[in-house]
């Protein structure tokens, strides 16, 4: 065995995480790409519509300013929607006691593969199976992907020292062909 973490994760790290994977990784990116495209062509499709039966004028251009508006302030939004999705639905969590995270886990990592154990289960995976792994120097914290909405979440409160987590993350990242740093 390579190491031992006893990690002990909160709902802060929870919440950070779910930021984390729709504002800023690699899948949230391609995911924000999508959206901006989309309100993009809704945006160019409406404003055709407008112009072709209102021709181009002053009084059609005036239609169109109220959907301007309505995107930018659909753009500038967006992330306070999601922050207050995400708080919701944590306070969801932990009134009906099914929390989608394991509190504690004591994780292994071996040379081919990691085990994690929780009061509910034990999983075991190879590293192979990673998609990917992210690492966030400056918050302290690595998120091993399995998929785009699934992660082991190690926080830096796992780790005793700084140079601890430097440590390990000097490890986990030979581990993954895919590892983005943050």
């Amino acid at each position: 065995m390579k190491y031992q973490l006893n990690t002990k994760m909160t709902e802060d790290d929870y919440y950070r995480f779910n930021l984390f994977v729709n504002l800023k990784s690699y899948y949230g990116k391609k995911q924000l790409i999508r959206s901006l495209t989309m309100v993009g062509v809704i945006f160019l499709i409406c404003s055709a519509i407008v112009l072709i039966t209102g021709g181009f004028n002053q009084e059609t251009l005036i239609r169109i300013v109220p959907l301007v508006i309505v995107i930018v302030l659909w753009l500038a939004f967006s992330p306070l929607l999601l922050r207050g999705m995400l708080k919701a639905r944590i306070k969801n969590m932990r009134k009906t006691g099914r929390l989608n995270y394991s509190p504690i886990a004591l994780m292994e990592f071996y040379d081919d593969y990691f085990v994690e154990t929780t009061a509910q289960n034990k999983v075991e995976n190879k590293y192979s199976a990673v998609d990917r792994i992210s690492i966030l120097r400056s918050e302290g914290i690595i998120y091993i992907h399995m998929g785009a909405l699934i992660a082991h979440i190690i926080p830096f409160s796992t780790f005793e020292s700084r140079e601890q987590f430097d440590e390990f993350a000097d490890f986990i990242q030979t581990k993954s062909n895919n590892v983005d740093f943050y």
